[in-house]
């Protein structure tokens, strides 16, 4: 189904959120906690599922634009970041979601696929905050969100290159906050649930946390 309205025509009256991996699981029900409660979105993911999960988000009225991109590919982030840039608008939030998991013996896995990891759990994260942090600095206004995994640590054993790639981001995501604290960004990471059934649940607590600093009144939220 075509948008009727493209993200740029309307009003800056709702902040603007962007989520990777946001497709299925805890990324889509994040994306739906943020799109009920009046955000705009840019979402993507490599699954062609976003195109479906974009409309079912623009049933809470908000202004959804969706790309399906390979974040494990340089030119699918800077493919994301030409979308944001078109839109000339200011971004409130950017969630960082998408990751692929590897899972076996380190010495059986193929290299290529722990390479892809690498390329989406890190480099990715990397290459678009670089560039929306440079962009939030302008507006001294901004919210980071980093996924790093799941909080049982479930995947210790047989996933060394994932729990690596998350060790990573965790550390990222730490120092971007000590460094941006007074520059009006805000930078945080947290846990996502590791039950598929309870992931709307854990998702809009999350959103819940994460808003509590700004001017959203509990009851407000959906």
């Amino acid at each position: 189904m075509a948008q009727k309205n493209p993200i740029n025509s309307i009003s800056d009256s709702r902040p603007l959120a962007v989520i990777t991996g946001a497709a299925s699981g805890f990324g889509y029900e994040l994306a739906q906690a943020f799109a009920k409660n009046n955000f705009d979105l840019i979402v993507t993911d490599y699954n062609p599922a976003i195109v479906e999960a974009a409309e079912a988000f623009r049933a809470f009225g908000g202004i959804v634009e969706h790309i399906q991109t390979n974040l494990g590919a340089f030119k699918g982030v800077d493919g994301l970041i030409q979308k944001i840039q078109s839109i000339h608008r200011p971004i409130d939030t950017v969630v960082f979601n998408a990751h692929v998991i590897t899972s076996g013996g380190f010495g059986e896995i193929p290299m290529e696929e722990e390479l892809n990891s690498i390329l989406v759990n890190i480099t990715s994260v990397v290459h678009l905050a670089k560039h929306v942090v440079q962009e939030m600095k302008k507006e001294h206004h901004g919210r980071l969100l980093f996924t790093t995994g799941h909080p049982e640590k479930e995947y210790t054993n047989y996933h060394s290159v994932y729990e690596a790639s998350k060790a990573f981001v965790k550390t990222f995501a730490e120092n971007l906050q000590a460094e941006l604290k007074d520059q009006g960004i805000t930078v945080e990471s947290f846990t996502e649930s590791s039950d598929p059934q309870d992931a709307e649940a854990a998702a809009l607590k999350t959103f819940k946390a994460i808003m509590s600093e700004r001017r959203y009144v509990e009851e407000h939220l959906l």
